[in-house]
């Protein structure tokens, strides 16, 4: 495990690298106005993915981790073509679906993000294959090769291009024409995840398939949830902010979310790589060493995050200046206020992430409906006085109510405490 998470370290630190310089190229790219209406884009295609997983990615993850500690081959092949076919299923009729219902109610979207939209679904698919090869490789203990694709070889793919459109034409770069450079990236991306399928055990890929259908379904609609809940909290955000307040604050909390996104990357390679091992100790009923695990991930996603917080509050006013400008100077307050959410999550441990690969999928959705509802309700308060500092709070006070709800399932499910303290 310890070699799973350096090398998924070491592709989170790239990734955290090349994401601090693309988000700095895209906002000076795009200016403050672009960058809301990129995010505005992003925030559609974001939720289009989730919907086109329908929770495969995490359950081929849980099922062929759990299946490999049992000796189950046979449900490893049939979970890995069963989620194929459901993605396939699912990205047809959602796509044919959402065309319907924009060209049947005539809803209007504005100039900017409609030409966008016209590549984004194009992204939706690449995308979900992108997640659930990742998911594949993660269930085989492959943790570098997992994030490989999506961690490295697709964001560094992005930059470049930005670079090569900012180097021949400068100041042509719309919100329309990053997403085209994010298909391309994408695409990249998918054909290095098609190579790396080719790393998995050969013993493990020969057998008759086994298929447990009813229960696959049932548990993917249940992460399929979790899976939306939780990435629909900040992209909500985004559009009640385009909604509630200007596009400047849109850009601001874009830039709040892109930041924790990167102070998070710790906790998030923490729970990619404990994501496996977990399944497999529930499998088996190792609730001792689950224990030490769950402590463990704890304290080092807590130490990671304070780590980021105290750094930004020394030079992040700096920080800004230099990298974006003072025209992102009041980026500072929401970014502070969304590394306080980060912190609060963290010393709670990893609690979503034991409860999903011990199958309590609807305890997490439930954690993360009333967060979310909660989110709503501050955010239509304060968003429309304080812009993004507002829609900031709002995700602050929502994070700490799902996180001490899941906290206590975890004790009431796997009989385990999973914060930093072991309390």
């Amino acid at each position: 495990m310890f070699r799973g998470g350096l090398s998924l370290g070491s592709i989170g630190f790239v990734e955290a690298f090349i994401g601090l310089v693309t988000a700095v190229l895209l906002a000076r790219e795009l200016g403050l106005a672009g960058l809301g209406t990129y995010s505005i884009i992003y925030a559609v295609v974001a939720l289009g993915t989730l919907v086109g997983e329908f929770g495969m990615p995490v359950l081929v993850m849980r099922e062929i981790a759990s299946a490999r500690a049992r000796g189950a081959v046979g449900e490893i092949i049939g979970v890995t073509r069963f989620g194929l076919l459901v993605m396939a299923a699912v990205c047809l009729f959602g796509g044919a679906s959402a065309a319907l219902v924009v060209t049947a109610f005539a809803i209007e979207i504005p100039a900017g993000v409609a030409r966008g939209l016209q590549f984004g679904w194009i992204l939706i698919p690449l995308t979900a294959l992108n997640n659930y090869i990742s998911g594949m490789l993660l269930g085989f203990h492959l943790h570098g090769l997992g994030r490989l694709p999506e961690g490295v070889v697709r964001p560094a793919t992005f930059l470049m291009l930005i670079l090569a459109a900012g180097s021949y034409m400068p100041g042509s770069l719309t919100p329309a024409g990053a997403i085209q450079l994010q298909i391309a990236a994408a695409i990249a991306s998918l054909m290095v995840s098609a190579v790396l399928l080719r790393f998995r055990p050969r013993n493990e890929r020969d057998a008759p398939p086994i298929y447990k259908g009813r229960y696959w379904l049932k548990s993917g609609i249940s992460l399929a949830l979790i899976d939306g809940l939780r990435v629909i909290q900040p992209q909500l955000l985004i559009l009640l902010t385009s909604a509630l307040s200007t596009v400047e604050a849109v850009g601001l909390l874009r830039l709040a979310q892109r930041a924790a996104g990167l102070a998070g990357l710790g906790s998030s390679v923490v729970n990619l790589t404990i994501g496996p091992h977990v399944a497999s100790l529930h499998a088996l009923a190792d609730s001792e060493r689950l224990q030490r695990l769950a402590t463990m991930s704890a304290r080092i996603m807590t130490a990671l995050v304070l780590a980021g917080i105290v750094v930004f509050a020394v030079i992040g006013v700096w920080l800004i200046d230099i990298l974006l400008g003072a025209e992102f100077r009041p980026a500072f307050a929401p970014i502070l206020i969304m590394l306080g959410a980060l912190a609060v999550a963290a010393s709670f441990g990893p609690t979503a992430m034991l409860l999903s690969m011990a199958g309590a999928e609807n305890d997490v959705a439930l954690g993360y409906i009333c967060a979310i509802c909660l989110g709503v309700a501050i955010s239509l308060l304060l968003t429309p006085s304080f812009g993004a500092v507002g829609a900031a709070s709002a995700a602050f006070a929502a994070t700490c109510a799902e996180s001490v709800y899941q906290y206590y399932r975890v004790r009431a499910r796997l009989r385990i405490r999973s914060s930093a303290i072991g309390y």
